[in-house]
């Protein structure tokens, strides 16, 4: 059969890692100080439910995909020895030179033409550059992070890459890298300023937070959205998720399905978007409260972690520079979303997963009847997770081999298999599209 099995090596592989996965982290005695594991089991269950009430449960089965896999590498990550990580965090570095050195020759090809035009009209790098922008800011933070802890030639070696890197940084145009960057450096001056000096400092940065938040009300004001019905985008985009998530607060619109929906949220005259352009507002609107709180329970045990670094062992790490400046870019972008983007943020977050303060082992701590309970639900998400899995791949089956069928004209047996595949999956929206073609075709209409 010619119909695709819509990537069934990879529904497969996932159906037999993700439950023996859920077991290794919440039940295994040993992996139970991965305090960021637990969370993040909690943050992806969460994302399991939304998929329930999903509008597009293509988008939302392959969303889940990615953020297991993230999850998995961050896992991964945390079993790493110091200087296996260190090796490991060199890959993202010197994919970052690279991608610095396509920026550059793209600019020196015509630098006014580079600066004049959008950088999404540069359709042959075939990646919006705020997205290059996300993945650069991280491979920044790294790059500054052995700086500070390497000596010598490494140490120069270092002071070199991350200097291309944030001429990279420069070429992407990006505004929110750019405050990330002065974020990391005055983070970075913090640190290295004697005790008398670091309440100054702070009054002088709550200050200028202070005045961007005024800036974007006087944008606002600017705009005059009660005359003009005009927002700037961004803060309409924010509107909008904000508005989506009071309407869908328990669990959300399903992952992934934010840019389904965005039309049904839309204010006015902005541009349409497939994103919130907020890290944290994208995740409410998709997950509900329970994903929102369980992914700030683990930015906060991060934070804690970097304090307590900072405080104790007067040091400061690449991986924490990098999710602090990653984190501030995607307050106002999306790049978190991206897949190669937001493997990084999760290998970055397992590296601080090892050094959070220990906890007692869950199976020494509770009674026999709650373990008794704790299977139970365990066994109930496995079974949840692969009726999900197998249900969404039979269904998307169908609709492929209907597909092939309705384009070589064969359209008794094509309304055969959509008829199929609605029994599976009821919410996809293009075997209604291709229903609707066969039944034009029956009556002459098409």
């Amino acid at each position: 059969m010619r119909a695709s099995w819509d990537l069934w090596a990879q529904s497969i592989l996932h159906l037999i890692i993700v439950p023996l996965f859920l077991m290794s982290v919440i039940l295994t005695p040993h992996h139970t100080k991965w305090t960021f594991g637990k969370l993040a089991v909690v943050l992806f269950i969460t994302a399991v439910i939304s998929y329930l009430f999903s509008v597009d449960k293509y988008v939302s089965r392959s969303e889940l995909f990615v953020l297991f896999d993230c999850i998995a590498v961050g896992f991964i990550v945390s079993s790493f020895t110091s200087k296996e990580r260190e090796k490991l965090y060199n890959i993202p570095i010197f994919i970052g030179l690279f991608l610095s050195f396509v920026l550059a020759g793209y600019f020196f090809r015509d630098p006014i033409k580079y600066f004049r035009y959008d950088p999404i009209t540069l359709i042959e790098l075939f990646v919006n550059f705020n997205v290059i922008a996300g993945y650069l800011i991280c491979a920044f933070g790294l790059a500054i992070g052995f700086v500070l802890t390497s000596v010598d030639e490494k140490r120069k070696c270092y002071l070199f890459l991350s200097s291309v890197l944030f001429i990279g940084l420069l070429l992407t145009k990006s505004r929110a890298a750019l405050i990330a960057v002065i974020g990391i450096f005055l983070f970075l001056i913090l640190f290295k300023l004697k005790t008398k000096f670091k309440n100054l400092f702070l009054i002088i940065l709550i200050a200028l937070i202070c005045f961007f938040i005024f800036l974007v009300f006087f944008k606002i004001k600017l705009y005059r959205p009660w005359e003009t019905g005009i927002l700037p985008n961004q803060i309409s985009w924010w509107i909008a998720g904000i508005k989506m998530f009071l309407a869908n607060s328990l669990v959300g619109v399903g992952i992934g399905n934010f840019g389904n929906l965005y039309p049904m949220y839309k204010l006015g005259k902005e541009l349409n978007t497939m994103y919130a352009h907020n890290i944290f507002i994208q995740i409410s609107s998709e997950l509900g409260i329970i994903g929102l709180l369980s992914f700030l329970w683990i930015i906060c045990l991060f934070l804690k972690t970097v304090l307590f670094e900072y405080r104790n062992q007067h040091k400061i790490s690449g991986p924490s520079l990098g999710i602090i400046a990653f984190l501030t870019v995607n307050i106002f972008g999306f790049s978190y979303f991206i897949p190669a983007n937001m493997i990084l943020f999760w290998a970055m977050l397992g590296d601080y997963s090892k050094k959070t303060v220990k906890e007692l082992y869950l199976l020494q701590t509770i009674k026999s009847s709650v373990k008794t309970v704790l299977w139970c639900i365990l066994v109930f998400l496995i079974f949840l997770w692969i009726f999900l899995v197998v249900n969404i791949f039979v269904a998307n089956r169908e609709f492929a081999m209907g597909e092939y069928q309705y384009n070589i004209k064969n359209y008794n047996v094509a309304l055969q298999h959509f008829n199929k595949s609605l029994k599976y999956d009821k919410t996809n929206p293009q075997v209604y599209y291709y229903q609707t073609k066969i039944y034009q075709h029956y009556y002459g209409k098409e």
